[in-house]
């Protein structure tokens, strides 16, 4: 459990948010993905050819280990 007797477990609470940011980069790639679809069969343009870039740029991911560095 993440709760003990009222206590945060630190260990176990930055494996929950280490899962749960996997997984919300994941959504987000996919939805990103979707719309680059989208884009390209309507014609749009602005669409960054390189999904991974437009990720850095927008939200930078701070503090994961994967991550561009913010300053």
């Amino acid at each position: 459990y993440i709760n003990e007797d009222g206590h945060l477990n630190l260990h176990r609470f930055q494996e929950f948010l280490t899962a749960f940011s996997r997984n919300d980069r994941n959504s987000f790639l996919q939805v990103m993905k979707d719309e680059e679809y989208l884009a390209s069969k309507m014609g749009a343009t602005g669409i960054d050819d390189d999904i991974e870039s437009t990720v850095k740029n927008t939200i930078g991911y701070c503090g994961l280990r994967r991550t561009v560095s913010c300053s």
